[in-house]
């Protein structure tokens, strides 16, 4: 499968899911990707049911690197997956 955006590449040295994401957002923000299709690309991995399915949507977007994803046991962070992240404010 060929990545939307497949020029872009990111490497992921850590097994937390919002490291993943955060850097992904990153860099399609430094490719000058439209906001739209940032928040797009973070709805489709915050919403994600579980760990695989967030990868699989990070590798459809961009190459994704990442070697720590299939030695999660280090990470406290890791395979926590969707977060248990406070209410957003309004």
């Amino acid at each position: 499968m060929t990545p939307r955006y497949p020029d872009i590449r990111v490497a992921v040295h850590s097994a937390n899911p919002l490291t993943a994401i955060s850097a992904i957002r990153g860099a399609l923000r430094r490719a000058g990707v439209e906001r739209r299709e940032i928040a797009t690309f973070s709805q489709q991995a915050f919403t994600s049911q579980d760990l695989d399915h967030l990868r699989d949507v990070c590798r459809h977007w961009v190459r994704v690197e990442a070697p720590t994803w299939h030695d999660a046991e280090d990470d406290p962070g890791a395979g926590v997956w969707p977060p248990n992240l406070p209410p957003a404010r309004a």
